[in-house]
């Protein structure tokens, strides 16, 4: 659902208490319309490695810039673009040399890969978690909505993908006045919101 503008307020108030999503992508295997869809661990998500009846082993850590994370007798573990079922499986396979039937979990805490950026002329500024299906226009208001100073015409997303970086124009006044409603794209993680 599209927010229109008469709407902006709401979604300056009303978005405390969002729950964040990850980035999804198919199950492997047959994809159905009921498809199970699994979390792809990001940079700086909060991993939770639980080693059942072995305290000393389990551990709560952040992925780093490098996408590895750091287990106790197994070392630095690559986890960036892989679901929590992956890295147990190589957790799990890794600590059968040292222990007998490994029971181990590894749950996601915090997510925090999955965010964009507001910058410019808003009144809060900054990085925001992306929700499911958060527009442009919701972003800002996330940010607080527009200085007086902002010049609602000349908005744009700063998007990267792989090594492509692509500016795409948001004209807010046109969109308000009903001219181009289809502009009010869908934020992706890392997307830059820039109010001039």
């Amino acid at each position: 659902m599209r927010l229109f503008p008469s709407c902006v307020l709401l979604g300056v108030v009303g978005f405390s208490g969002c729950v964040p999503i990850g980035r999804l992508e198919p199950a492997p295997g047959k994809v159905e319309q009921s498809a199970v869809y699994l979390y792809k661990v990001g940079l700086y998500d909060t991993l939770g490695v639980v080693v059942w009846q072995n305290e000393e082993l389990s551990t709560e850590v952040v992925v780093r810039p490098d996408g590895r994370i750091s287990v106790p007798l197994l070392g630095e573990i690559m986890v960036l673009d892989r679901t929590p079922g992956e890295i147990e499986q190589e957790i799990t396979t890794a600590l059968s040399r040292f222990i007998k039937a490994p029971k181990v979990s590894v749950i996601v805490k915090d997510i925090k890969s999955l965010a964009f950026t507001v910058a410019g002329n808003v009144k809060t500024p900054g990085r925001f978690t992306l929700y499911k299906d958060l527009t442009v226009l919701e972003g800002i208001a996330l940010a607080g909505g527009f200085t007086e100073y902002a010049d609602t015409a000349r908005i744009f997303i700063q998007r990267s993908r792989e090594g492509t970086v692509r500016r795409i124009h948001f004209d807010f006044n046109a969109f308000l006045s009903g001219e181009n409603l289809g502009q009010d794209y869908s934020l992706t993680a890392g997307d830059l919101i820039v109010v001039p």
